[in-house]
């Protein structure tokens, strides 16, 4: 829930928000027990 309402405040404050990269740029953890993003390269308009 928590993770909800930080978002959706995010995108409110930020509307332009968007990533700064190419999807197929973006840098995933290798791990057997979790799927993340190294990094979250973003662009606040």
């Amino acid at each position: 829930m928590e993770i909800g309402i930080a978002l959706g405040t995010l995108v409110e404050r930020f509307p332009e928000l968007q990533l700064a990269v190419l999807y197929d740029q973006l840098e995933w953890r290798e791990s057997f027990r979790s799927h993340a993003l190294r990094r979250l390269p973003v662009s606040l308009g």
